[in-house]
């Protein structure tokens, strides 16, 4: 409905004072009371002697009349009495709020022929509706359902829909202060300009501006944004102008991130078409995602976008191992104006750190008791156990449990209905091993839920119908649960003949109902028909079996003719187009288009020969992709021609196309220009891999392109903007590379050289082994290529051997209880130890090991004697190792101890 709520400076109104006055949100978030202190900060109202407010008490015409003058900011008149009431006296309190609302002709006297105002007397809602309507320009409604007396119904009317008075207030009735307080904070709120917080730029022709009473608008400029161009845009809101800055910027991923173990969210910058991400089920396309290499797929992930499209969410059917390093990639994406989002790659870890907990808890049967609890928590989990009622109960994962988030509990005895039951969850924990550290205990109410479900039935084409149920449905059906009935020519009642038993869609609330039979008989005259539905023996998901019944549907024959709805160069291509139709369409063939200029003229190439449609290929049900006999030679408007009666749609009787002519844009610049990409990988070539050996502590770095841009500038001597062998162009584990890297280029690959770097300056993983995380961004290629942000994951091969770092021996020899406890500069692998080839000697006997054990730090391994060693421990004890590799470390390919000398034992032992 609309509202005029700007108010004329003639009368004063300015709200200005409102600016700062601390309203909340909206009048449906404060009470009453918050709403009174709200307007008596500001001086607008006061509350009685006694410090109440009395909300529950009627407001007199003169306290109105104050709470008028302070709420429109009216100026207070002195030295004026327009009327002729009792004690109406220049020092009565409310005479010059009562002079300030006359001015302002808001009020007026109740007895203008005797000049009396009445201000002790009370204030109706319908006159407080008259004076808002005056005061706020409202405008008069067409048609009114109010109480108030006739004379008042349009002034009621207008303030209800406003949203200023309740529709069912008694109008008639005296105003109480509460009604007046709500209805005065509505209208500051109303009137206080709501300051812009943001303002981003979504696509060209939409910005999202953010205010600061939480609630945000979408802008459409009055003309499209350009990319990189700051730009101004002029709107107004809530009856205020406001002008804000944006720019457009480039289309982009702008960030991965982990929901849990299970679920990945990719963030794009700007409205994605989501056509170019997931097919006609909803499931990703090839190559859309792949996540370290292999592309996901229907089989091995879901993904859904949010209802703004920039959110992909992706779900995986297994989930990722906590810690473990990974490498997503998005490609082939393109934004709702069929611009191509940049190839995005990013490395990270799998990791996320917040505790499972339950989102809810239900049981609902239709029965006086049930067995069934159906419990949901915040993402994927797993559990030790569930009791209900003191007692262990089964859990199965449900079919939309989302892979391990919603599961059905199946207790041993019965639950009744109305009843209250324990329920405690113990051992929670998510794919990450985020552990819930106590057991959760909360409760569930059995609900009894008898009511049968109901239905509308809607015609979604003219051959497909949709039953709509009000509650969740058994997807079970029975082949006369959905009949469809319609009257042929002859007036008799025929059965239509579906395809299928109705499928139960993926909202589990309808049902969809496809036919095979025409039912407009091949009559073209026909426009409508009315089909019967009835509807028996379905039930909801409790077994609330629907009332049988038949509902009346009328549909329309498709009489539309299919249409070309958008021509598309493809990216990176120059002869290349994508079609999308306005419905499915069979006939696609080169022979139904055709290829003109902007002025309708032939398309040659430079030698002369006419550019045809060279092949037509449907990409699928109502796309084709056209294949030109040479590229276009220049950049500018084309035109693609659909000649008439070639397409036909899927109608009973098929619509064929019209002649039609769509223009379309190419610019040859972007379309030939090669995107360049890179390939980050620990192969240096000759069999030989990125290792801990320092000469080996190299990455390279190969790109896709031949004309990568490369060496210093003769002008400046700098590199080269974009140039493959800056340092600046690359990370190590997020940050710049360590003082001594070098990076050199050849062909089309950087070698990235840590091998002059101080040993102090490198990750651990360069010198132990390891995974490090290179970055690679802003390399150019001469053709204006720009690489984007490219990361991944590099293995570090071990080579560092371990070592003896201390040994000491403790305990009493004579009582066996002597040990020794040998220190590795690493961890250690006790299974490859031969305890037998560790031995001690005091220079005279010598005494070997029976056994070997390693505690929590694998680098620290304990040796022990079966029998006591005859060993004198008040003498200087040496420790040797037979056979040094018997010793080996944790790599991926085990490194053997680096030395077998004899090591000095710290003695700490008595005989």
């Amino acid at each position: 409905m609309k509202k005029i709520l700007s108010v004329a400076l003639s009368t004063a109104m300015a709200f200005s004072m409102f600016a700062s006055v601390a309203f909340a949100d909206t009048t449906t978030t404060a009470t009453p009371q918050q709403a009174f202190e709200a307007l008596a900060a500001k001086g607008i109202l006061n509350g009685y002697p006694d410090g109440q407010a009395h909300l529950e008490k009627d407001l007199t015409r003169a306290e109105f009349a104050k709470i008028v003058s302070k709420l429109f900011d009216l100026k207070e008149v002195t030295g004026k009495l327009s009327y002729k009431d009792k004690g109406y006296t220049a020092t009565n309190w409310a005479v010059p709020y009562i002079e300030a609302v006359t001015a302002a002709n808001l009020m007026q006297g109740k007895d203008t022929v005797k000049g009396i105002f009445d201000y002790n007397g009370k204030v109706t809602v319908e006159e407080v509706s008259a004076v808002l309507f005056r005061a706020l320009k409202l405008e008069t409604p067409a048609t009114t359902d109010n109480s108030a007396s006739a004379w008042a119904k349009g002034y009621a009317q207008a303030v209800i829909n406003a949203g200023l008075i309740a529709k069912d207030t008694n109008f008639k009735a005296n105003a109480t202060r509460q009604l007046v307080v709500q209805a005065a904070y509505q209208v500051a709120t109303l009137q206080t300009k709501p300051a812009v917080v943001s303002a981003k730029a979504i696509s060209p022709t939409s910005v999202e501006v953010t205010f600061d009473d939480k609630t945000t608008t979408t802008v459409t400029p009055a003309a499209a944004l350009v990319e990189g161009v700051p730009t101004n845009v002029a709107f107004t809101y809530k009856g205020f102008s406001y002008s804000v800055s944006v720019t457009l910027a480039a289309p982009a991923v702008t960030s991965v991130s982990i929901v849990n173990s299970k679920q990945l969210k990719i963030q794009f910058n700007s409205p994605v078409n989501t056509d170019t991400v997931l097919d006609a089920n909803g499931e990703l396309l090839n190559n859309v995602v792949t996540l370290d290499g292999t592309a996901l797929v229907a089989a091995t992930s879901d993904a859904s976008f949010d209802d703004a499209k920039l959110v992909l969410t992706v779900t995986l059917t297994t989930g990722l191992v906590k810690d473990t390093e990974h490498t997503l990639t998005v490609d082939n994406v393109q934004n709702a104006q069929a611009v191509k989002f940049p190839r995005y790659s990013v490395a990270f870890k799998a990791a996320e750190a917040v505790v499972p907990s339950i989102k809810s808890l239900t049981s609902v049967t239709k029965n006086d008791v049930t067995r069934n609890v159906t419990i949901e928590f915040t993402e994927p989990v797993s559990f030790n156990s569930i009791k209900v009622n003191g007692k262990f109960v089964s859990g199965v994962a449900t079919a939309d449990s989302n892979y391990g988030a919603k599961y059905t509990l199946t207790t041993s005895e019965d639950l009744t209905t109305g009843q209250t039951y324990s329920v405690e969850v113990n051992g929670l924990k998510d794919g990450f091993n985020n552990l819930a550290q106590n057991i959760i205990t909360t409760s569930v109410a059995v609900v009894r839920d008898t009511v049968k479900p109901t239905f509308t039935v809607a015609a979604v084409n003219e051959k497909t119908l949709d039953v709509k149920f009000d509650k969740s449905m058994s997807s079970s059906v029975a082949v006369d649960s959905f009949t469809v009935t319609y009257v042929d020519v002859t007036g008799a009642t025929k059965t239509a003949v579906q395809t299928q038993l109705p499928t139960l869609k993926s909202d589990g609330k309808t049902f969809r109902i496809t036919l095979a039979t025409d039912v407009f008989e091949g009559n073209t005259s026909l426009t409508t028909k009315d089909l019967k539905v009835a509807v028996a023996n379905v039930a909801d998901t409790l077994g609330n079996v629907v009332d049988s019944k038949t509902a009346t549907v009328t549909i329309n024959r498709d009489a539309t003719k299919p249409t070309i709805s958008a021509v598309k160069v493809v990216p990176g291509t120059s002869n290349t187009l994508t079609v999308d139709f306005s419905e499915p369409v069979t006939g696609i063939a080169p022979a139904a288009f055709a290829l003109t200029d902007a002025n309708g003229n032939d398309v040659k190439t430079s030698a002369g020969t006419t550019i045809t449609v060279a092949t037509a290929v449907a990409a699928d049900s109502d796309t084709a992709t056209l294949t030109l006999s040479a590229s276009l030679p220049a950049t500018g408007t084309y035109k693609l021609v659909l000649k008439q009666d070639y397409l036909s749609d899927n109608a009973t009787v098929a619509n064929k196309n019209a002649a039609q002519v769509v223009s379309f844009t190419f610019t040859k610049a972007a379309a030939t220009v090669n995107q360049v990409y890179a390939t980050i990988s620990n192969s240096l070539g000759g069999g030989v891999v990125t290792s801990s050996t320092q000469a080996d502590r190299r990455v390279v770095v190969t790109f896709t392109e031949p004309d990568v841009i490369h060496g210093l500038s003769n002008s400046t001597g700098t590199y080269l903007d974009g140039a493959a062998d800056n340092a600046a162009n690359y990370t190590l584990d997020g940050v710049a590379l360590p003082a001594g890297t070098t990076v050199t280029f050849a062909g089309t690959t950087a070698t990235i050289d840590f091998t002059a770097v101080a040993a102090a300056n490198l990750p651990t993983a360069l010198k132990q082994g390891g995974n490090i995380g290179i970055g690679v961004s802003n390399v150019k290629t001469a053709a204006g290529s720009t690489l984007g942000y490219t990361t991944a994951t590099v293995a570090v091969k071990d080579t560092t051997a371990p070592t003896v770092s201390g040994a000491f021996l403790t305990g009493d020899v004579s009582s066996n209880t002597v040990k020794l406890t040998v220190v590795f500069s690493e961890a250690v692998d006790i299974t490859a130890i031969d305890a037998t080839k560790f031995s001690l000697t005091d220079g005279t006997n010598t005494a070997a090991f029976d056994s070997a054990v390693v505690g929590t730090d694998s680098s620290r391994v304990e040796f022990t004697f079966t029998a006591a060693p005859t060993l004198d421990a008040t003498k200087t004890i040496t420790l040797a190792i037979a056979a040094a590799n018997g010793v080996k470390d944790k790599a991926a390919t085990p490194v053997a101890l680096g030395t077998a000398a004899a090591v000095a034992v710290t003695n700490y032992a008595t005989n």
